[in-house]
């Protein structure tokens, strides 16, 4: 029997399951089992139903859920038309299984109060308005879907150069960093950094990383005009003569832009001619290594704790990065490259960063 709720259907002597369930139904305006211990089940639909009928025996279906049993399969719903047009989408949302024998038992009970109570906290309009377009809406519609949260625009990914990535491997990136820091270029505009932090600099100079290696070069020439002693520009510190000699062995035009990426390129190959693919391979000592560095870079500390350049002097200054340090830094490189190697990460040989 099938009958409307009203509020004198409510009784305070009511399970509180049942009488959230009915009070649900009610605040939605829809007609519900007399009795929730009755054992009736929602009908099945068919082609053959009259529209009213069918949208009637729809929206006990979106009421009960898996309550239907047999027709179709596993699911619950009924087969042919309620199945097939419609999808598995109501199986989406069910509540949990009841089968045939527990139709009108305490279990339906529970389960139908434990619905109630999450629509009731989760919003109670936005299931009642799903309810009301199965009863009374068309055959085919949907069930309404929870809206998705704005997507984020995300930048694309920049893409990776392979041979920036080969300049810092193997332990090379942690010399690299030791270099910057006895250079005093360990800080962001680092890679736009030329001799005397830009004291040399005609007026309007671009930033480094913007020019061509063929720029970098008369700009290193303007430099000496406007007295420079010397020429070191970038990261690394490299005069004129150190691009020259080493952006062949890179291939390099000259067109290509002094980035960061190609100045680390350029530094790892710095790297290579002092030795230090000879060291991980044990065909040099890291003190040797340490000795070919500092006369490279100033800011290292040779073997006797003062730059390579004070060696003759009385007076020798302390370096950036002391002698202990050095040591440290090269031994921090050589365990990086043992645990690469350990990991199965075998050196693919040198050049990569070519």
């Amino acid at each position: 029997m099938v009958v409307r709720l009203t509020p004198a259907s409510l009784d305070d002597g009511m399970p509180m399951n049942a009488w959230q369930r009915r009070r649900n139904l009610e605040a939605a305006g829809l007609t519900a089992l007399a009795d929730p211990d009755s054992g009736f089940a929602p009908p099945r639909v068919s082609d053959s139903m009259a529209m009213a009928e069918w949208q009637r025996a729809r929206g006990m279906q979106v009421l009960g859920g898996d309550v239907i049993s047999g027709g179709g399969g596993d699911d619950g719903l009924a087969g042919g038309v309620g199945r097939d047009r419609l999808g598995l989408q109501a199986q989406a949302n069910a509540r949990p299984t009841l089968r045939p024998g527990q139709v009108g038992s305490a279990r339906q009970a529970e389960v139908d109060g434990d619905i109630a109570a999450g629509r009731a906290l989760g919003g109670l309009a936005d299931g009642a308005k799903q309810v009301v377009a199965a009863l009374f809406g068309s055959r085919a519609a949907p069930l309404a879907q929870p809206s998705k949260p704005n997507s984020i625009a995300r930048p694309e990914p920049a893409s990776v150069d392979p041979k920036h990535v080969a300049a810092k491997r193997y332990g090379a990136g942690a010399i690299l960093r030791m270099i910057s820091k006895g250079e005093g270029t360990d800080r962001p505009d680092g890679y736009d950094i030329t001799f005397g932090y830009g004291r040399y600099n005609p007026p309007g100079t671009p930033r480094l990383t913007s020019m061509t290696l063929d720029e970098v070069a008369q700009l290193q020439d303007e430099m000496l005009r406007r007295g420079s002693p010397n020429t070191p520009v970038g990261k690394y510190e490299m005069t004129k003569d150190t691009l020259n000699q080493f952006r062949g062995a890179l291939k390099l035009s000259g067109s290509e832009k002094f980035t960061p990426e190609l100045q680390d390129r350029l530094a790892r190959e710095i790297l290579f001619e002092r030795g230090y693919d000879d060291f991980l391979q044990g065909k040099i000592t890291a003190l040797q290594f340490q000795a070919r560095l500092a006369k490279r870079w100033d800011g290292l500390s040779d073997l006797d704790g003062h730059p390579y350049s004070d060696r003759n002097k009385s007076i020798k200054r302390q370096p950036n990065v002391s002698n202990q340090d050095v040591q440290t830094g090269i031994k921090a490189a050589n365990d990086e490259f043992n645990q690469m190697f350990d990991d199965g990460r075998l050196p693919e040989g040198p050049g990569g960063w070519r």
